[in-house]
């Protein structure tokens, strides 16, 4: 399969991440990425974040998840009303924690005056599914029952796959769902088959063979019956999820599987809004900012602040 090539500017932070990821063949051969998010989580100055960006910053326990929290960050002017925001944050399933994207997330709520809670959940192959979907539902519910929350839900690569899932989950049992729903990078189908999977094969960034082992530990006993709250991408009705927020980079194995859904969203009646940005891989905004990074988040804002702002988002 013929590879898009990356954004030139783009490339330095590809070659600055490979030797954070490389690929993964076993999940152990991110052991020491995993203990580094944790760590880097622990050391974070939770004080000195809350003043430079004026919010305030709380932790709860998450109702019957083994242990796992929540953080909400409240921003301390400009905040009313029930819109928040709750983030599920990424890491194939498999590493990951709430606090890796503290910086960008108090910044969206001081921009956007609106509270973020960003949610902790069980990771593979300790904790295969349902764990980790569970573990979300059981935040989303504390979200809107005991903090009175009426969020939009924003998933960012694995955590855009639970968000997913979740949707179609409330969906399923009659619950009230987000008032919209932003897939950042999603990580939707544990099939791997598609043309983008096997044209970024073995690229060392998170590529398709990383994204086989990471769903095989997460799957676990579920392989051979996958439900769709555990690879919301086998969906096969997405009625009723919208509005939805997608995107997605020409140049990672994610790519045709978010273009996939959100055709089978548009198939289903939903508004959705899609976009596929040009020389863009796996994990680029982790690096400095870019002409392309600066794009990305724009548009991202501009959707955000249209969905908080409607009382009844369309």
């Amino acid at each position: 399969m013929t590879r898009v090539p990356y954004d030139p500017a783009l490339v330095p932070i590809a070659e600055y991440a490979l030797p954070l990821y490389g690929t993964m063949r076993e999940v152990d051969d991110l052991a020491s990425t995993r203990d580094g998010i944790a760590a880097r989580a622990a050391a974070l100055d939770l004080d000195a974040l809350a003043r430079d960006h004026g919010v305030d910053i709380e932790h709860r326990g998450i109702p019957g998840s083994g242990g796992e929290l929540l953080t909400i960050i409240r921003p301390r002017s400009g905040a009313s009303g029930a819109a928040a925001i709750v983030y599920v944050h990424g890491g194939g399933l498999v590493m990951g924690h709430r606090l890796q994207n503290a910086e960008e997330l108090a910044s969206i709520a001081t921009r956007f005056g609106a509270p973020v809670v960003t949610v902790d959940y069980r990771l593979a192959p300790a904790h295969p599914y349902p764990a980790a979907i569970d573990d979300v539902a059981n935040a989303w519910a504390l979200v809107r029952d005991d903090l009175g929350f009426d969020p939009v839900l924003i998933g960012r690569s694995a955590g855009a796959g639970l968000a997913a899932a979740l949707a179609i989950r409330l969906r399923d049992a009659g619950e009230p769902g987000p008032r919209a729903l932003a897939l950042w990078a999603p990580m939707l189908d544990d099939r791997s088959d598609t043309e983008s999977c096997h044209a970024y094969e073995d690229t060392g960034l998170w590529d398709a063979v990383s994204n086989r082992t990471a769903w095989a530990a997460y799957l676990a006993d579920a392989r051979d019956v996958v439900p769709v709250d555990a690879a919301p991408g086998r969906a096969t009705d997405l009625s009723a999820l919208g509005p939805v927020y997608i995107d997605v980079g020409t140049s990672e194995i994610f790519r045709d599987e978010a273009v996939a859904f959100a055709q089978s969203l548009w198939r289903a009646g939903v508004a959705a809004d899609l976009h596929v940005w040009s020389g863009v891989f796996h994990g680029f905004d982790a690096g400095p900012a870019t002409a392309v990074s600066d794009r990305v988040h724009a548009t991202r804002d501009a959707w955000i602040a249209r969905v908080l702002a409607d009382p009844e988002p369309a």
